[in-house]
């Protein structure tokens, strides 16, 4: 199973940008803030996670600006074939309500 469910703010948004044939793609990050249980003890837990959509969900991040509150949803794999750098490739958007 590859699935990611991951609540935070988007982060450093690329310009939107489109493929030869005319596909919506966006670079961005999620920034992620919470408190997680650990060997029973509760643990802080801030960072980024590198991130990539595609299609018109992409188009509705980008509109949704930088440091909008959501919740995504997707699968991980690599940036590109025959790269080892990991991303979230998101496929569900949900705005929050701050």
């Amino acid at each position: 199973m590859n699935r990611v469910l991951l609540s935070g703010r988007t982060a450093a948004l690329s310009p939107l940008r489109r493929t030869p044939a005319g596909i919506p793609v966006l670079d961005f990050r999620i920034r992620h803030g919470s408190e997680q249980m650990e060997a029973g003890h509760v643990r802080r837990v801030e960072g980024e996670v590198e991130a990539v959509c595609v299609g018109p969900l992409a188009e509705t991040i980008a509109a949704a600006g930088q440091g909008s509150g959501a919740r995504f949803g997707g699968f991980l794999a690599n940036r590109r074939q025959g790269s080892s750098q990991v991303v979230l490739h998101v496929t569900e958007f949900e705005l929050l309500k701050d």
